[in-house]
């Protein structure tokens, strides 16, 4: 019997961080972006993340 991989896989688009001051506002979305991803428990997680967001 073969056994198989088990991977979690989670994909999404971040909007780009653009000068927003409502609701869309990176500052404001950073948190639930991050708190999604710890409890999602990926092994890959795939983003159109712009480069001056990673250290985000």
């Amino acid at each position: 019997m073969a056994s198989g991989i088990n991977c979690r896989i989670v994909s999404f688009n971040l909007r780009f961080d653009k000068p927003d001051v409502g609701d869309a506002a990176w500052g404001k979305r950073r948190e639930a972006v991050a708190a999604y991803l710890r409890e999602s428990r990926a092994d890959i997680i795939g983003s159109d993340i712009l480069p001056r967001s990673i250290g985000d």
